[in-house]
């Protein structure tokens, strides 16, 4: 949930809610716009604590709003509750707009109320407290609402029957409306006095919703965790090797030491390069969730044959699992014939940071000169190269990553896959660019079951090449 400073701002251009929708004159200042959302909002979440829902007793609900809008500031002018006939052959909406119009008038606030009403769908077939709020001549915040209840015609037998050409329908059309009209005036001493409570009961209550959904969703993805099908291991050829580390004048002769250099590493059909920023425990969480939606979607789909099912299941275990993942806009491919290194690097270039260029670079030059066994023959057909190439760098207890995964058909040769040339202007290809964020702290709470799965099921998958 968002911070209270983030859900006010978010309510001044309309207040709105699964219950009520007011919408603000433009001189309506922020100030009162914001002691309309926080007296509102309390009635609100006071009312649901009764035992009237809005659903079944909206008139009980609308007075216990009202009566706690009383508590914090508001003074009633009128109020009144009547019963309005929709005209001859008048459908329900044209008369609930009418009725609408009657009470709060045909100004900017209420044409601009009855177009988002109109909108919905939903409307006014479900009870919603909705209304305008504008100033008085003393410049004081005045709410006018209105609560319009579609009141059924006496007796059970629907409008049409099937043999007279209706449709026989079980639903029964309104009649008439019950029309319960209020306006009030906020009374601004009274509310500066029950701001500060309001504004602290807000942020106590937001804390406590975030903690409850951090809790819910980290339940949830430990049950995903556990329940996900993963592919069974098979033997791949991997030649292990180590070679110098990538860089080595950014992370230093002590990085280096404590291994947080840049380097890079493969996971199944990913490279992943880390920039020195990246420290051990975030690799290792990094390249098991990475190697875990890829054996998740290798259950479910072929990564050749079809990649855009596998991919969008790989996404989904991704998001299942803690990562945020926003696809970005794909970059003009570069003329003239180029590696999959030098095309990365393009892609890349438009969102990457310039450390995740920098070690980006240095893992394609590095890879050039001695191949992981992975990308080469002995884990692609000879036909289609499909992989990941991945960035990564981190900030604190989060890791941002910019991630691109290719699939195009080639013919390919006997030499490694990073070190052929392709040109990409004739060549059919797939080439998605995807801006991803690992919040470390969230994830910790699938960290241990996805390390136990891997170690159960695809611990063979898991390369950790340092160039």
């Amino acid at each position: 949930m968002m911070s209270p400073e983030r859900f006010l701002e978010s309510q001044r251009v309309c207040r709105c809610s699964d219950t009520l929708m007011f919408v603000f004159d433009r001189a309506v200042p922020d100030e009162h716009r914001d002691a309309v959302t926080l007296t509102t909002w309390a009635a609100e979440a006071h009312a649901a604590q009764g035992e009237c829902a809005i659903e079944a007793s909206p008139l009980g609900w609308l007075d216990n709003c009202v009566q706690t809008l009383a508590k914090l500031g508001w003074v009633t002018r009128e109020r009144a509750l009547a019963p309005r006939d929709a005209a001859a052959g008048e459908a329900l909406d044209d008369a609930a707009a009418r009725m609408l119009t009657t009470q709060l008038g045909n100004d900017e606030a209420a044409r601009c109320l009855l177009a988002r009403l109109q909108s919905l769908g939903d409307w006014p077939a479900w009870p919603r407290w909705v209304g305008t709020v504008t100033r008085d001549d003393d410049a004081m915040p005045v709410l006018r609402t209105v609560l319009l209840l579609p009141v059924p015609p006496d007796g059970d037998a629907p409008d049409s029957e099937p043999d007279m050409g209706g449709t026989g329908a079980d639903d029964v059309r309104p009649q008439r409306f019950q029309v319960s009209a209020w306006v009030a005036t906020l009374n601004w001493p009274m509310f500066e006095v029950v701001r500060p409570v309001l504004l602290r009961r807000l942020g106590e209550l937001t804390r406590a919703q975030a903690l409850n959904n951090a809790r819910r969703e980290a339940r949830e993805r430990v049950r995903f965790v556990a329940q996900l099908p993963l592919s069974a291991p098979t033997q791949v050829h991997v030649e292990r090797s180590s070679r110098p580390g990538l860089g080595t004048q950014v992370g230093g002769p002590r990085a280096r030491e404590s291994g947080q250099g840049q380097a890079a590493y493969v996971a199944k059909a990913s490279l992943v390069a880390f920039a020195a920023s990246v420290d051990r425990a975030a690799r290792a969480h990094v390249l098991n969730s990475e190697l875990f939606a890829q054996l998740g979607a290798d259950a479910r789909f072929d990564r050749e044959r079809d990649f855009d099912n596998w991919h969008r299941l790989y996404l989904l275990v991704l998001k299942n699992i803690g990562w945020t993942v926003q696809m970005l806009d794909g970059a003009s491919v570069p003329g003239g014939p180029h590696t999959i290194g030098q095309l990365s690097l393009a892609l890349l270039r438009p969102h990457a940071s310039a450390a995740e260029l920098s070690v980006a670079a240095s893992a394609f030059a590095a890879a050039c000169r001695g191949l992981p066994a992975v990308f080469d023959e002995s884990s692609h057909s000879s036909e289609v190269a499909c992989f990941h190439i991945g960035t990564c760098t981190q900030t604190a207890q989060r890791v941002d990553a910019t991630l691109i995964a290719f699939h195009f058909a080639a013919r390919l040769g006997s030499e490694p896959l990073l070190s052929q040339v392709f040109d990409f202007r004739t060549r059919p290809f797939c080439a998605g660019v995807y801006r991803c964020t690992l919040e470390l702290d969230a994830y910790l709470a699938v960290a241990k079951g996805i390390s136990e799965r891997l170690a159960e099921r695809a611990e063979a998958f898991i390369h950790a090449l340092e160039f």
